[in-house]
């Protein structure tokens, strides 16, 4: 019987299939939604977990404008060839973490205009 219940606790925790993980900087703004890894740039598919991430990311913004590290775990959907954007779309299904991005990592130019 102990053996039953440990086989289905693992078969459980392994079923329950999130997808890979996914780490870069993310922004929504504006009812667009975008994860920059490394590697690649997917837009990311406006549902439940986007918007409680972009949530989420608010605490870490100084402006609206600033990415926010986070990593995920999703699945890439392959755009549509009608639609414009990035090949591959990222439909988010687990939040692992968020935080700020390091300043001294970004490479977000910011010009002000002075008002002489």
């Amino acid at each position: 019987m102990k053996r039953l219940i440990i086989v289905l606790f693992v078969s459980t925790l392994f079923s329950c299939d999130n997808g890979e993980h996914y780490s870069g900087d993310f922004i929504y703004y504006s009812d667009a939604a975008v994860l920059q890894t490394p590697e690649e740039v997917y837009g990311v598919i406006i549902n439940k977990k986007a918007e409680e991430l972009a949530q989420k990311a608010k605490t870490f913004q100084k402006e609206p404008t600033d990415m926010v590290r986070v990593e995920v775990s999703g699945f890439l959907i392959p755009k549509d060839s009608l639609e414009e954007g990035w090949p591959f779309k990222l439909d988010i299904k687990k939040i692992i973490s968020v935080k700020a991005v390091d300043p001294s990592e970004s490479q977000v130019i910011k010009i002000e205009k002075q008002i002489k």
